[in-house]
């Protein structure tokens, strides 16, 4: 920023408007400001109205539910996971993998069902593959916070192919070691419990019309999940930071589509599960999870 020091003697005004930073996303408060030089004493009072009422007058629309348009894409996409189940397309690269543990190796593919796989692969809405998607089987290394070999399955022009991935397991989306009901003969015996955190699927049926009906707040606040902040934010269409406010509309779309399809009765066991796992690494296992586990 420069200041004329030899001008015609006018004031000038600075508005600075500052923000909180985002705490352990690396930004300092500097990055966090906004400032403006103006010599217009209305445009000082427009820009400390503009701050003072932004989270309003910046709000986003929140997303209403769409019963038909839902059900058709559940149905275009049901019928895509029997086709792939009843006729599952799968190869593996496994050539030439380096591998520390290969009889591990070998009982998890001697157990592998492709027909379990390929039903619940990771879809899109249209109900392909989704297509950047890396499903995490088994990991072959003694620490999944670290980078390690595991057996993974990921779309190979339209099909699924297995193939063994140095990956670090917590920063997988698609983690199935804890899960293997979703593609190995290996949980034939889990439960419905085991599976889905519920008897029967009547238990879940108040909270799943909640996430039918858009009404997600309401469905978080039921099965017990607390949010942060920001996410409350979101939640009721209002920006998180001035400086991103042009991000919300896509924002809150983004966070009402993917939490209407989630299952929060189970975000309870899904930490605890995290909590175990970093207690038996000898590792902090108290406050939230990363998004990415």
């Amino acid at each position: 920023m420069t200041y004329d020091l030899h001008g015609g003697g006018e004031p000038a005004f600075e508005v600075t408007m500052l923000e909180d930073p985002d705490d352990g996303l690396g930004h300092s408060r500097d990055t966090s400001a906004q400032r403006t030089v103006t010599g217009d004493e209305q445009a000082v009072i427009d820009a400390a109205r503009l701050w003072y009422g932004y989270r309003h007058t910046l709000r986003g629309t929140l997303p209403t539910a769409d019963p038909r348009r839902e059900r058709t894409r559940l149905r275009r996409e049901v019928e895509k996971r029997d086709a792939a189940a009843s006729a599952p397309d799968l190869r593996t690269e496994l050539a030439g993998a380096l591998v520390p543990a290969r009889d591990a190796l070998a009982a998890d593919l001697a157990r592998l069902d492709p027909g379990l796989l390929c039903w619940h692969f990771p879809r899109e809405r249209s109900g392909r593959y989704a297509r950047r998607a890396v499903v995490a089987l088994a990991r072959y290394g003694p620490d999944p916070g670290k980078r390690g070999p595991w057996l993974t399955a990921r779309v190979r022009d339209g099909s699924l192919a297995l193939g063994i991935d140095q990956l670090i397991g917590v920063n997988q989306d698609h983690r199935w070691d804890t899960a293997p009901w979703l593609w190995s003969t290996a949980g034939r015996g889990a439960t419905a419990a085991d599976r889905w955190q519920v008897v029967s699927p009547e238990e879940a049926r108040p909270l799943t019309d909640l996430l039918d009906a858009y009404d997600v707040a309401a469905a978080l606040e039921t099965a017990g999940v607390c949010v942060d902040g920001d996410v409350a934010a979101l939640l009721d269409g209002f920006p998180t930071r001035y400086l991103r406010a042009a991000h919300t509309e896509a924002w809150v779309t983004a966070l009402y589509t993917q939490l209407a399809r989630s299952a929060p009765w189970r975000f309870a066991a899904a930490y605890d599960t995290w909590r175990r796992e970093r207690a038996g690494l000898g590792r902090p296992a108290t406050g939230p999870v990363p998004s990415s586990a």
